[in-house]
């Protein structure tokens, strides 16, 4: 947002084929050396980001990614998840935090631990306050993952 370039976000026309940083997506092919070479992606979460920690990887190690616009994938209605639920959210965070963890340096990664966990703290009151269940849940789901991710 603050620096667009092309490929620097997921934010980019998907009318064409083009390098990009990462991308999220039902279905990625990618070469045996390379994974070879960088290892398989982490097993960190249950659905959800961790394959941006994946394609630093092959970046750093010298392979690009990139979006194919011209292929075409048949997703049989997420399968993984049921986007009408947000009980899948936390564990996209779960991904991003390991790809803050490995990027960043430790005390980074910890101011930024201890700020998730204020904001998702004001969540839960404000959910208590209202009295949304729902909202407990999730703001409870989401505080344990940032504390377990500032203990890790």
């Amino acid at each position: 947002v603050l620096r667009p370039r092309t490929g620097s976000s997921r934010y980019w026309k998907h009318d064409r084929t083009i390098e990009v940083d990462t991308f999220r997506g039902a279905c990625v092919a990618v070469r045996m050396e390379a994974v070879r070479q960088v290892g398989p992606m982490a097993e960190v979460a249950l659905v959800g980001a961790e394959e941006i920690e994946w394609h630093h990887r092959f970046q750093r190690s010298g392979w690009k990614v990139v979006f194919f616009a011209g292929t075409s994938v048949i997703h049989h209605g997420s399968q993984t998840v049921d986007h009408r639920s947000q009980q899948h959210l936390p564990e996209y965070l779960k991904g991003t935090l390991y790809y803050f963890r490995t990027s960043r340096p430790r005390i980074v990664y910890s101011i930024f631990c201890g700020l998730l966990l204020g904001m998702f703290g004001a969540r839960l009151g404000a959910s208590r306050i209202r009295r949304d269940d729902h909202g407990v849940r999730i703001a409870s789901r989401y505080l344990r993952v940032a504390w377990d991710a500032l203990r890790a």
